[in-house]
């Protein structure tokens, strides 16, 4: 499991690729959570735009602790995402969802990345 160094929310003075979601998400003006992380000897910096940091807790709660000892990736929101456009979840909920599917370049659907 990745162990968290530093964690800080940040004003992009520049603009910054996700590395959730994996698209230049965060432009200038911008704010957005830069965590710092050590795992297996290696760190690393791990940037996340506001819509991916405000989903973390939905998609640790699907597929983090206890099921990952390395932790939850891009592929693991991709999962939830189409969970949960194609599952019986509330309006809110699946336009969520659906936000982030179409930020991260998969539409509707998610057949793997």
């Amino acid at each position: 499991m990745p162990d968290l160094l530093h964690s800080q929310t940040v004003t992009a003075r520049k603009p910054h690729r996700c590395s959730t979601c994996q698209t230049t998400a965060v432009q200038p003006g911008e704010t957005y959570t830069r965590d710092t992380l050590i795992y297996d000897g290696a760190i690393y910096d791990w940037v996340q735009c506001q819509l991916c940091a405000g989903l973390f807790s939905r998609v640790w709660d699907a597929y983090g602790s206890p099921y990952r000892d390395e932790g939850i990736g891009p592929d693991d929101y991709a999962e939830w995402a189409s969970e949960t456009v194609r599952g019986n979840y509330g309006a809110d909920e699946r336009a969520l969802a659906q936000e982030w599917l179409t930020q991260a370049g998969l539409g509707d659907h998610h057949e793997g990345r």
